[in-house]
């Protein structure tokens, strides 16, 4: 099992926070999170 990485968990959190708030909710895909 893999360790997690707190800053990349932080990261993975602001970028979905910031493209909700740019697109919605509705628009928000793991894909587009990744980028």
């Amino acid at each position: 099992m893999r360790h997690k990485d707190a800053q990349k968990q932080q990261a993975i959190i602001r970028a979905t926070i910031k493209l909700v708030n740019e697109i919605g909710f509705d628009s928000a895909s793991v894909s587009k999170i990744a980028r």
